[in-house]
């Protein structure tokens, strides 16, 4: 028979083997064989290769076609492999060898280390089953490894399903051992506050104390208080705490992730980012996919503050690696993309920056308090852009949803002061003062130099302010200078330069341009950059004759007459007038009417060139 196997060219001989020669014939051979006997041969094969000190890989791969063995090299042969897997970013094949792994015959606390390990590293390759994965081991009950139902949920949380943290939080509570309520409890919490509308369907859960004695409480009470621009300095207590604490739910990653961003708030920028990177350590140890995108989230959101671009966009990106878009939950997927779209705006990828907010969304990603970050990052594009009607709408909606689950602290979103500057724009200045004057009141109730300066800023320019706009300028740039709020004090030094440069004082204007030149050479292509350019233009320009003064027939029109006659100034159209102010055009005729008598001018040349040289649109220095 041998001899005929060869002769067909089936089989070819070497000393006393004779091997298979085609790969077809080998799968035809293992084809015709009973399941059983197949089996036997890759169990035989796997402990051959093993004893053969052959690579671990690929025993592994033998041993995904095997029954279990109950050998003790099996499983570590496959955890092995596992890890080399993930070297490569196979996650499918990695996932693989973990769940052959969970086949074997283990004890209760090996088995339920490994499967939220496979729930992690599922969150990429396949999240829906992880998702399964995290369930069984919350509903585990007391029998599970204490701590493990905690972690389980921290892991679930991480992905962004903040419905399902809530509900598994709370069930689980109702037969956890002592030493895991707390951290349950805090995850509960924590989960509350991601969703813009939470329902109240679940068991009744104890509120955080105010002064919790456990780190994961106390990580979410700081972020409970900062959010609603509460006590700054028990805020940072509290955050402290969380972040300091060695107690058995420490290892909880969102927690400390919220103690992370009550920091930011505070402006502790220092101590949140070396918390961020040291979170990031223990998260690539531990393979959290989830936890790892969460992480370099934040920490890109914290360079986005200090101007550092380039530091963001590397984040961003390796976010998006860890755990793309595609696998994360609706709820928390707005985030990113605000941040990219922010980001492109400063940066000055205007372009970009438009076709990120122009872009779809997942199915349910509007209910969720990271929506809000997103009209934001929207409502800046369309202010760049000029489409202030457009601006004022998202900046207002996104302040609404915060609102309405009481996060007022100004230092989240400056949604108020962009808001603040559609409604300059568009005329309407009693609510660009109200908004204004309202976020400067918040900002110091607070108390973070980085609110304050910025709420400084902006009040400044509006009317009723009570001083001069260089004053304001002025007092934003001192009470910004030693804030790491960086981006925000390059602005007010811009601001500050053209305010002198408005009055005449150009000595002053090159001091401010001077320090302002630091932050420019690190991103020459940013808006911040182009300002100081054009800054440093108007500097070096010959002093002309001062700009003419406001008419003093202009102050006779009313309010809706100043409005109107401001947009036919700036070239929009009637029809466009009535749609921006929500009259009819008839309305907005008679209004122009009685501009162009009052102001003792023909028509609408003259109108344009008035506006022109009174100025009115405010420079953009956010």
């Amino acid at each position: 028979l041998h001899v005929m196997l060869e002769a067909a060219g089936l089989t070819v001989s070497g000393g006393t083997k004779t091997q298979v020669r085609h790969p077809t014939v080998k799968a035809r051979v293992l084809e015709d064989m009973a399941t059983a006997e197949r089996a036997q041969l890759y169990s035989r094969a796997a402990e051959l290769a093993h004893r053969a000190w052959a690579n671990d890989e690929d025993v592994a791969q033998i041993l995904l076609r095997t029954p279990p063995l109950g050998a003790p090299w099996v499983v570590s042969t496959l955890r092995d492999s596992f890890a080399a897997a993930l070297k490569t970013e196979d996650h499918g094949r990695a996932a693989a060898y973990l769940s052959r792994a969970l086949r074997e015959p283990l004890d209760p606390r090996e088995r339920a280390r490994l499967t939220l390990e496979l729930a992690a590293v599922e969150a990429m390759s396949a999240p829906l089953a992880g998702d399964r994965r995290l369930g069984e081991l919350v509903r585990a009950g007391s029998g599970a490894p204490e701590g493990l139902r905690a972690r389980a949920v921290d892991l679930g949380l991480a992905r962004g399903d903040s419905d399902w943290a809530r509900r598994a939080a709370a069930e689980a509570l109702c037969d956890v051992r002592p030493g895991e309520r707390d951290g349950l409890i805090a995850l509960f919490w924590l989960a509350d506050e991601c969703r813009d509308d939470t329902e109240p369907m679940v068991p009744e859960v104890p509120v955080l104390p105010a002064r919790p004695s456990t780190p994961a409480q106390s990580g979410v009470r700081a972020w409970q208080l900062a959010v609603r621009g509460e006590d700054l300095e028990t805020t940072r207590a509290l955050a402290r705490a969380a972040l300091a604490g060695d107690s058995p739910d420490t290892p909880l990653v969102l927690p400390r992730l919220a103690a992370c961003r009550a920091l930011i708030l505070t402006d502790d920028h220092e101590e949140a980012h070396a918390e961020l990177d040291a979170l990031l350590t223990a998260a690539r140890h531990g393979h959290h996919r989830a936890a790892i995108a969460r992480i370099l989230t934040l920490r890109a959101e914290l360079s986005l503050r200090a101007g550092r671009f380039d530091a963001v966009e590397r984040d961003v990106e390796t976010a998006e690696r860890a755990l793309p878009l595609s696998s994360r939950h609706p709820l928390i997927a707005p985030s990113l993309t605000a941040l990219r779209i922010v980001t492109a705006v400063e940066a000055g990828r205007q372009g970009y920056a438009r076709s990120l907010a122009a872009a779809p969304t997942r199915p349910g990603a509007e209910e969720s308090v990271a929506w809000s970050a997103l009209l934001f990052a929207r409502a800046r594009v369309a202010a760049v852009d000029g489409r202030w009607t457009e601006a004022m709408e998202l900046a207002k909606e996104s302040g609404r949803r915060l609102l309405r689950r009481q996060w007022s602290n100004p230092a989240l979103l400056y949604w108020r002061p962009q808001a603040a500057a559609a409604c300059y724009a568009l005329g309407d200045r009693e609510e660009a003062a109200r908004l204004s004057q309202e976020e400067l009141r918040l900002a110091r109730r607070w108390g973070s130099a980085s609110a304050i300066g910025l709420a400084e800023l902006w009040t400044a320019r509006m009317p009723g302010a009570g001083r001069k706009p260089v004053a304001g300028a002025r007092e934003a740039v001192r009470v910004l200078r030693d804030s790491p709020a960086r981006l925000s004090y390059g602005w007010a030094l811009a601001r500050l330069a053209s305010c002198e440069l408005e009055e005449g004082d150009r000595r002053a204007a090159a001091l401010s341009l001077a320090q302002l030149s630091t932050f420019t050479t690190a991103c020459p292509p940013g808006r911040l950059a182009t300002a100081a350019r054009g800054l440093t233009e108007r500097l070096e320009r010959p002093a002309g004759p001062a700009p003419p003064a406001l008419p003093r027939e202009w102050t006779t029109l009313s309010e809706a007459e100043q409005r109107t006659a401001t947009f036919a100034g700036r070239g929009h159209g009637n029809r466009e007038i009535a749609e921006l102010l929500s009259v009819s055009r008839r309305t907005v005729e008679l209004r122009l009417s009685n501009a162009y008598r009052k102001l003792r001018i023909t028509g609408r040349e003259e109108l344009c060139v008035l506006v022109r040289n009174m100025g009115e649109r405010p420079s953009d220095a956010s």
